[in-house]
């Protein structure tokens, strides 16, 4: 029994690490990274989730270098346990990642953030959103949000409806 524990431990990891764009290169544990979500949750007085950090490379400036988009979750401790999501890009320069925005993108009574992706510049949300008779824990109509990094922020953008092509 313990054996098998071990293996699904293993390949659980394997998959989680398959399933990330960053998994094997460390993007998401880099140091600049890691420094500024950690002030962030500290400054909300919160915990950030890092299990459910997850990172993504691509251009979102034009230079030919991948830059780096995070979703991360902060848990603040205020009542009802409030789980965060944000989205942060840092900037690749030729030694190293210099944060450049976030954005508040999910939570409870916001939308919850599946998965994101940069395409064409553009850092693509898959996200749930809020139905009008969906509780407060189960936003169920799959949507798509896009922001993109201009003048040192990340500005929504007007995002293709779900089913049409990217």
């Amino acid at each position: 029994m313990i054996r098998a524990a071990g293996v699904l431990r293993l390949l659980v990891g394997m998959l989680l690490a398959a399933a990330s764009p960053a998994g094997g290169t460390g993007i998401a544990g880099d140091a600049a990274i890691d420094g500024w979500i950690g002030a962030h949750a500290r400054k909300l007085k919160g915990v950030e989730q890092r299990a459910l950090r997850y990172a993504v490379v691509g251009d979102l400036d034009g230079d030919g270098r991948d830059d780096v988009a995070v979703l991360y979750t902060i848990e603040k401790a205020d009542p009802g346990n409030r789980r965060l999501r944000y989205l942060a890009a840092f900037h690749r320069s030729a030694q190293m990642l210099e944060f450049k925005a976030h954005a508040l993108v999910g939570g409870q009574g916001i939308r919850e953030v599946n998965r994101v992706t940069i395409l064409q510049r553009m850092i693509e949300l898959e996200t749930l959103e809020y139905a009008p008779l969906d509780a407060a824990c189960c936003p169920s109509a799959p949507a798509r949000a896009r922001y993109r990094l201009a003048e040192g922020r990340l500005i929504r953008a007007k995002a293709p409806k779900p089913g049409a092509p990217r």
